[in-house]
């Protein structure tokens, strides 16, 4: 997908659900890390996106979201995200992430809510293994949080690969 067409569909999607909440399932699960892109972080609950898993990505050490039949991904649903804020964070995920609409299981209740899901081109990076959220916490998030804090404008590839 080109970016103009990227940028298309996200604009689609956000004048459809404007109001809908933000379903996070990878380093955007920390507080800190929200906290060091937006400057405060909103009202968060968890919930559970059945029928996807989080994978590795290849070269990346944040994660995929992949549609994978029986399984779940244990994720937060942000509320009252502003324009601003996904401005913020779409800037951030860049052109390997789409915004979307799935379904997710919030304690009894289903309901809708945007997600970054990794865009067509990008598929390929895509990896067996599942991403391991304690092993990112040991292993990258505090230098994770001083590289967002440094963003600006920068996506979390710009800031974490050699290869983008």
């Amino acid at each position: 997908m080109t970016k103009d067409a990227s940028n298309d569909v996200v604009s689609g999607c956000r004048a459809k659900a404007a109001n809908l909440p933000l379903f996070v399932y990878g380093t955007l699960i920390f507080p800190e890390v929200v906290r060091a892109l937006l400057g405060a972080l909103p009202e968060a609950t968890p919930a559970v996106a059945n029928g996807f898993s989080a994978r590795t990505l290849s070269g990346r050490i944040y994660p995929g979201l992949l549609k994978e039949e029986g399984e779940s991904a244990k994720g937060v649903l942000y509320q009252g995200l502003d324009s601003q804020m996904m401005e913020v964070l779409d800037r951030f995920e860049g052109e390997e992430y789409t915004l979307s609409i799935i379904s997710v299981q919030c304690g009894e209740e289903e309901v809708d809510a945007l997600v970054y899901l990794l865009s067509a081109p990008f598929a390929h990076l895509i990896n067996k293994e599942r991403w391991d959220l304690m092993a990112f916490k040991r292993d990258h998030l505090s230098r994770y949080v001083e590289l967002c804090k440094e963003a600006g404008s920068m996506s979390a590839a710009e800031l974490t690969c050699d290869d983008h």
